[in-house]
């Protein structure tokens, strides 16, 4: 029985326990960090070699799952490359790299967001440039990878959604996110940030109801400059928000809504209608954390669903540059509960462009009770962990992915099956349009 082979089976007996344990009361993290041992649980694999390329945790989602593979997406940090592999769940195999658009821009929040088509199984996929243009393309078999630019498979479609111009001379769209529901049929929708002509972001969507032959105009949502969203798979998809101050180039407050596709309703997280007219603003949404006038900023990183239905969020705060901490909230269905989770260290290396840029917290989306995080343990070290509760983040308990290099921005794989869970990059990461990365992956 080889290693793999044992550790599925160790799964699937139910004896694959968390093997080291750090215990958090809620908000009882401290500004240092004592890891625990690695030890065995997931089993770690370098999916790619550098110079693969790496994601924003914006856009997406960028790994998802479907007929037996992972579809994979990234945006190279050396040369612009926008490309797609396939990880095969059995053995692991990483295909070839498809570049479906070459130098397409070397930028990180260019990165591509993938869906598995639920009509036929297609593989579609959506990118923008970081202020620009947006583009739509899909596989031409279920399963097949979409092709390479020029095709017409992959098109430009900013004139369906109103024209773009590009940064620095605004308006243009920024992280590109797909997403269906069951409840309406072969209808796809495309959530988008998108900067007025004053630069100004709001949070925006288009709708194709044709399985993306064609996509109408954009309706802009709200003023927020960040958002991430999750899909309950029937008839909802909830998003968390951030906006960036004005007098303040940081993030500040996390905020909660969700939309209803079948009604093209928006509302607050206890059922209330948002009927303010739109773009609506931050405060007409539901706040999860007050960041306000003399409390620590945040900065959103994830939401998923758990098993009832409710969104649960991880986002970081930051009492210091040097001292970030992520915390997890959930929705009870009456109130927002949030709790610390843990101090992750200092920010990633960026030359001293972003102090905000943590390691990286995500939820698994089949069982957000499990968060992966990037800590950091010094100035040149990032270690992957697993992370999981068992009383809605009260208190957690841990084990090490990694024991060396740096190994951030963890996204979990929708969709998963157990052989490839999360997937994170290692390697060398200046700023957002310069790295050189390797893909890491974390499965049974």
């Amino acid at each position: 029985m080889t290693r793999r082979q044992f550790l599925r089976w160790l799964a699937a007996s139910g004896l694959a326990v968390v093997l080291s344990r750090r215990l958090l009361s809620a908000g009882g993290g401290s500004g240092s960090f004592a890891p625990p041992p690695a030890l065995a649980g997931l089993t770690v694999t370098a999916l790619t070699a550098a110079p693969a390329g790496g994601w924003c945790w914006f856009n997406g989602p960028s790994a998802v799952h479907g007929s037996g593979k992972t579809y994979l997406g990234y945006l190279k940090g050396t040369n612009g490359d926008l490309c797609l592999r396939t990880v095969d769940d059995t053995t692991l195999a990483v295909s070839a790299e498809r570049v479906v658009y070459p130098a397409f821009e070397r930028d990180d929040h260019d990165a591509p967001s993938i869906l598995v088509r639920n009509s036929d199984g297609h593989i579609c996929v959506a990118f923008s440039l970081h202020v620009g243009d947006i583009y739509y393309g899909e596989g031409a078999s279920p399963g097949a990878l979409p092709p390479a630019i020029p095709d017409a498979a992959i098109r430009n479609i900013t004139s369906s959604l109103g024209g773009a111009t590009g940064w620095p001379n605004v308006p243009g769209y920024t992280y590109a996110g797909l997403a269906q529901v069951s409840a309406v049929a072969d209808t796809l929708y495309l959530f988008l940030r998108w900067h007025d002509a004053g630069g100004t972001a709001h949070l925006g969507y288009s709708k194709s109801a044709d399985n993306g032959a064609t996509w109408g105009a954009r309706v802009l949502v709200n003023t927020v400059t960040y958002h991430q969203f999750a899909v309950n798979g029937s008839d909802r998809i909830d998003f968390v928000c951030s906006p960036h101050a004005t007098a303040d180039p940081e993030p500040h407050s996390i905020y909660h809504c969700y939309f209803v596709p079948s009604t093209e309703k928006w509302y607050q997280s206890d059922g209330t209608e948002i009927t303010a007219a739109k773009p609506f603003a931050a405060s007409d949404m539901t706040l999860v954390y007050d960041g306000g006038v003399g409390e620590t900023d945040a900065w959103l990183w994830d939401i998923a669903i758990d098993g009832t239905g409710k969104p649960v969020v991880v986002y970081a705060t930051f009492p210091s540059t040097s001292d970030h901490r992520y915390n997890y909230g959930r929705w009870t269905g009456s109130a927002w509960v949030t709790s610390e989770i843990v101090a992750a260290g200092t920010h990633i290396p960026t030359s001293g462009v972003e102090d905000n840029y943590s390691g990286g917290v995500c939820l698994d989306h089949a069982d957000p009770s499990y968060v992966y995080a990037s800590i950091g343990l010094g100035s040149d070290r990032w270690d992957m962990y697993r992370y999981h509760t068992g009383d809605g983040g009260a208190s957690w308990s841990s084990v090490a992915l990694t024991s060396s290099g740096k190994n951030i921005r963890p996204m979990a794989v929708q969709g998963h099956d157990a052989s490839l869970q999360a997937i994170w990059f290692e390697g060398t990461y200046t700023t957002y349009i310069d790295y050189s990365l390797r893909t890491m992956g974390a499965g049974v």
